[in-house]
């Protein structure tokens, strides 16, 4: 079998039937898919079940406990997995039609490859769907190091190279890393996916956009704001300036802390945003604790930023990032005529 696709299932009913018609609806069934039902309370197991009663031989159902995303995640990499590789599938999210079709058919005498890149459309309510194309740095004959292509995709404007579902993972490649997610913390691809790429020696692009991303849907973590979210974020990235402290490559390491340090700056408005002392408290702590992450700040916005705070405080700061992200999401002719708080 060629592919393994683990879908992490918790309270996303409406989802559902889109997503694994996304699958099904290929003809080669050279794939299973494994559900992670994360203790829903809805009617997702339900929907799962429907499934598997009907795709016996591509569908297979475990049902756990409540405990998170990653707990999810790592639940179906532990199963004895048919697959000679991986894909991560989110339950709102779909497959471009035929995608499995073409990716089994490539990988089906195993791929040269021990990662493998794919472009994504992103829909969000409200506003025009984006596209994001694969980098066109490597195709398969002539694969790149995992480092060549870190460098590549943090000099590409709009890149974003840790989301851990616009990759196909070799799976022999996946489990001698024995890297699994961070469970108990939001934000796990970013604390994964660096150190899969950097251990990578062979990653290869697919030239097609093959994976549709549900932005915005209500209750998931990058929509939920929360004191625990930001804090996940800080930790993340703080991670990630860590990471590559020990990578020897000058460039490299400098592009990848740039990247992460922006986090620490659009933590800020979170202390406007949070109205509990306690969690404000608990929130100002770590930040202060983590502000060293401005160091690594090369582009001009964030050393404009970073003056700021060391002038006139984080709060200043945060209050000045706060205003500046309404303005740019209202536009300035709402902004200016509903004031801050009128601006959604």
């Amino acid at each position: 079998m060629v592919l393994s696709i683990i879908i992490p299932i918790y309270n996303t009913e409406g989802y559902l039937r889109r997503c694994f018609d996304s699958i099904v609806c290929n003809k080669t069934e050279e794939y299973e898919a494994i559900l992670v039902n994360d203790g829903s309370t809805d009617n997702s197991r339900k929907i799962c079940e429907d499934f598997v009663r009907q795709y016996p031989r591509q569908f297979r159902l475990f049902n756990k406990v409540n405990g998170g995303l990653s707990s999810a995640r790592n639940y179906g990499i532990r199963q004895k997995l048919k697959g000679n590789y991986i894909l991560f599938l989110d339950p709102d999210d779909y497959l471009e039609t035929g995608f499995l079709d073409r990716i089994c058919e490539k990988l089906a005498h195993k791929g040269k490859a021990e990662m493998y890149e794919f472009g994504y459309v992103v829909h969000e309510r409200d506003r025009k769907n984006r596209v994001y194309q694969p980098l066109a740095c490597a195709d398969e004959s002539a694969p790149m190091k995992g480092e060549e292509y870190l460098k590549i995709a943090y000099t590409e404007k709009g890149s974003y190279p840790w989301c851990t579902w616009k990759y196909i993972i070799d799976r022999e490649f996946f489990e001698k890393t024995g890297l699994l997610f961070e469970e108990g913390r939001n934000y796990e691809d970013a604390l994964l996916v660096p150190r899969l790429l950097l251990k990578c020696k062979r990653i290869c692009t697919i030239p097609r956009v093959e994976y549709h991303y549900t932005a915005g849907r209500a209750g998931s973590i990058t929509q939920t704001f929360s004191v625990q979210n930001e804090l996940d974020r800080l930790y993340a990235s703080y991670r990630g300036i860590r990471l590559f402290d020990r990578v020897k490559d000058k460039e490299l390491k400098a592009l990848a802390q740039d990247g992460f340090s922006k986090t620490f700056y659009s933590v800020l408005p979170s202390l406007i945003l949070e109205k509990d002392r306690e969690k404000k408290r608990i929130l100002r702590r770590e930040i202060i604790k983590k502000k060293g992450m401005m160091k690594n700040s090369l582009s001009w916005k964030p050393l404009i930023l970073k003056w700021i705070v060391q002038l006139f405080g984080i709060y200043i700061c945060g209050w000045l990032v706060y205003v500046r992200r309404r303005w740019k999401r209202a536009g300035a002719a709402v902004f200016l005529r509903r004031g801050i708080w009128g601006c959604r």
